[in-house]
């Protein structure tokens, strides 16, 4: 892997499912290359295989036909070079806004104080400090939103994708703090932009 990013490819991808007793085809033979660093939006009609490159991207399903690779290397499971932001916040209730921003490290083996201090600090960027002890039930829709960005961000990884419903193809240049994320559905860069902020 270099600094900037991952490189990821998806070649002859084929991968349906049943609805009922009709075949549907998610994605059919198709092909996409990512440089490390590129940012891409992939958009479309609901129900076209967006999620699904995503979930393949990230290891969380295997093509029925064709390959997924990062940086050369078959996909056939979660790594930690890769986070995944899903378009449903995945948190849980039964954990406060601070250990819920520590779960993702906490899978991939940052110990305990580590799980603590990235989780503040990403915390604070995103503009929830005074919530960091609160239930998730406590938040409005907004804040558990900054709250799946901050677990996502927090994990450094090289790759980030993000399954979002997109409203403006415009960037925000204040960073997460202000205006949320980014738009990309499939982000094979770095988000130092957003480090920065």
């Amino acid at each position: 892997m270099t600094p900037s990013g991952a490189a990821v490819k998806l070649t002859n991808v084929h991968h349906g499912f049943f609805h009922g007793d009709k075949f549907v085809r998610a994605l059919w033979d198709f092909s996409l290359e990512i440089q490390p660093g590129q940012l891409l939006l992939v958009v479309g009609p609901s129900g076209c295989g967006k999620t699904t490159i995503l979930t393949m991207v990230s290891g969380l399903l295997q093509p029925g036909r064709g390959t997924v690779t990062v940086d050369g290397a078959p996909v056939t499971s979660p790594r930690p070079v890769i986070a995944y932001m899903q378009v449903r916040d995945a948190l849980m209730p039964w954990r406060n806004v601070q250990q819920n921003v520590e779960f993702g490290l906490e899978v991939h083996g940052a110990k305990p104080n580590e799980c603590r201090e990235k989780a503040a600090e990403w915390i604070k960027r995103v503009g929830l400090k005074n919530f960091a002890r609160s239930r998730v039930g406590q938040l409005s829709q907004g804040m558990r939103q900054r709250v799946a960005i901050a677990r996502t961000l927090a994990q450094e990884t090289q790759m980030h994708s993000y399954g979002r419903t997109v409203r403006s193809s415009r960037r925000p240049k204040s960073g997460p703090t202000e205006r949320g994320i980014p738009v990309p559905l499939v982000g094979a860069g770095s988000d130092s932009h957003l480090r920065d902020a």
